[in-house]
């Protein structure tokens, strides 16, 4: 019986470094991110709500962590995205004391849409309300690809609602200007039953309101990227809230693009994180909140 016991023991012991061993090397890092996020969500979601829009049938979701009366911060996610995707921000930004508001953007994660043609301002103007509705007047914002695009409308238009801007993987201008060629060409290419977008496409299908109609957020999404922002660097130089751009080194941004936007918009700093692509602030969220808390603190 003991020998049995010894072999039962060595053989669970060697399941579980070969788990731990998986995890580590095998999953990426995106997934280790949005798993975490996942099992920390719930206990630590302080309230959610949403937001009427026009067209009417548009609803905008938000949901709230951290301190309530810390210093607010606005989340904003990426394309073809939601809240989760930002999951690693958002954690730390709720241990620092931050008031945290995520929002997930029209017709994405919880959120619906019934403008046949959303626009960058339009997600903007979103922003505002769910800021009004929780009685925010000014935050800081964190915005990710889209959520990036959208901050910098933020402080463009609403420069009174914006105390400090951090925006990963921004552009002011429509690919192909300024982004890499090939992942400009494999998104304007892509059908959206690609397995590239499996993870992002299960968590709509599985979060959303509207889950049939991955396939429309899909085309909306994309015909939206390829015809905006339309925002002119003399239009970034009348930003005045203090901007991070932060960028991977292998971004969908190009550097020289990145900093001409720097260059822009007075004051502006831009880091680039070695080793990283667009999807810095779900792949590496420590380094990513390293550079992002120091910006927010000063």
């Amino acid at each position: 019986m003991n020998r049995w016991r010894k072999v039962l023991g060595i053989t669970t012991l060697t399941a579980v470094l070969l788990l731990g061993l998986a995890w580590v090397f095998v999953v990426p890092g995106e997934m280790k991110t949005l798993l975490r996020f996942l099992r920390w969500h719930d206990a630590n979601l302080r309230a959610s709500g949403s937001v009427d829009r026009e067209p009417p049938g548009t609803r905008i979701h938000w949901e709230e962590f951290g301190k309530p009366n810390g210093t607010p911060v606005v989340v904003l996610h990426a394309g073809l995205c939601s809240i989760a995707v930002m999951g690693g921000q958002i954690e730390e930004l709720a241990r620092d004391s931050y008031r945290v508001l995520a929002i997930d953007s029209r017709g994405h994660g919880k959120s619906t849409n019934t403008a046949p043609a959303p626009t960058y301002e339009m997600m903007t103007d979103d922003v505002v309300a769910v800021m009004d509705a929780c009685k925010i007047a000014r935050a800081d914002i964190v915005g990710w690809s889209d959520g990036g695009n959208i901050g910098l409308d933020l402080a463009r238009r609403y420069p009174d609602r914006v105390r400090r801007l951090v925006a990963f993987g921004a552009n002011h201008s429509p690919p192909p200007d300024g982004a890499d060629p090939e992942m400009t060409k494999a998104f304007r290419e892509a059908k959206p039953d690609a397995a590239m977008f499996w993870p992002v496409r299960r968590l709509y299908e599985e979060n959303s309101p509207t889950p049939g109609k991955w396939a429309e957020l899909f085309e909306r999404e994309r015909t939206m990227v390829f015809s905006g922002p339309n925002w002119s660097l003399a239009e970034l130089g009348a930003i005045r809230a203090p901007v991070l751009l932060m960028n991977g080194e292998h971004d969908l941004v190009l550097l020289p693009y990145a900093t001409e936007m720097k260059n822009a918009i007075p004051g502006a700093r831009l880091e680039i994180v070695r080793g990283q692509g667009h999807e810095l602030p779900l792949a590496d969220p420590a380094e990513a909140n390293r550079i992002m808390l120091a910006f927010l603190r000063q």
